[in-house]
């Protein structure tokens, strides 16, 4: 890889793992170039993702497609730029994505949330509304069977941090398992489907998001409630640790979230009035 046009060679290139699983590996390749004309030297750093099943080729067309639909650096919205895949080895190759992971802004008390989680809220807008649509698609059933698993865990658990939030863990799950018996699956889009703090990274108002390997059409309100529960759980864990209350607002935060779609929704208004359409096929407010 190399500026287009540009005669460039590799002379070192040194990997590491970035995330071991027993079934799929993160790697990055620290890339030392030179340009062949004139010798001068520069790096370069490239991830690839190997996975032990075929669902790699998938992660490379929907990241492929969303870079085509806008979420590139010009938007400040984006997804790495695959590079390609390589199905002999089961290798998807994409740039490094820059930024620090929204993980971190939970170390600091003195984060302003609202103001960092608006851009995040931005981009999940634009995902939800986009038009690039996947396979898979997850059921009632499916989510109805998380849920469970997720109180089997919390009620099994014996991890300290959770003790004095485990009776309201549990509530709040099988109130989930309630509600979700009597509700419409309402609008269904293309959602992350691991929304959590180490797969955003932010830089300014640029937000990009990796790991694609569970995107999958269903209700956006799973990515919404998801994220805002893992950084709930990890800003609760962090600060219990250290014997302080978490400063994280999760009503302010709830409101950020809520507020970017809504504000979509109010400049699509007029376009649907006219064209009785939905908000998603606004292409003027896109």
């Amino acid at each position: 890889p190399a500026p287009a046009g540009v005669p460039t060679e590799v002379r070192e290139c040194r990997i590491r793992v970035l995330k071991p699983h027993h079934d799929r590996l993160i790697l990055q390749y620290d890339l030392a170039l030179a340009h062949k004309g004139t010798g001068v030297s520069f790096e370069r750093s490239l991830v690839g993702a190997w996975r032990q099943d075929e669902r790699g080729e998938q992660i490379y067309e929907v990241m492929r497609a969303l870079r085509h639909s806008g979420f590139d650096e010009a938007t400040g919205l984006c997804v790495p730029q695959p590079l390609g895949y390589f199905p002999r080895v089961r290798l998807v190759m994409m740039e490094k994505a820059a930024g620090n992971l929204l993980r971190q802004w939970i170390y600091n008390p003195r984060t302003d949330w609202p103001t960092v989680i608006r851009p995040v809220a931005r981009w999940l807008a634009k995902l939800h509304g986009s038009a690039v649509r996947v396979p898979r698609r997850l059921t009632a059933k499916d989510e109805t069977q998380a849920i469970q698993a997720w109180l089997t865990d919390v009620t099994s658990s014996h991890a300290p941090w959770l003790d004095h939030e485990r009776e309201r863990v549990t509530a709040l799950l099988c109130e989930m398992l309630a509600r979700y018996s009597q509700r419409d699956p309402g609008h269904v889009g293309l959602t992350h489907g691991d929304c959590h703090l180490e797969n955003i990274l932010v830089r300014g108002q640029q937000v990009t998001v990796i790991d694609w390997e569970h995107a999958a059409m269903a209700d956006p309100a799973l990515d919404l409630g998801y994220l805002l529960g893992q950084m709930e759980i990890q800003s609760d864990r962090y600060w219990w640790r250290r014997d302080q209350p978490s400063p994280l607002d999760v009503a302010a935060l709830t409101r950020a979230f809520l507020d970017e779609p809504l504000a979509i929704r109010r400049r699509c208004s007029p376009c649907i009035r006219r064209a009785h359409t939905s908000v998603t096929s606004c292409t003027r407010c896109a």
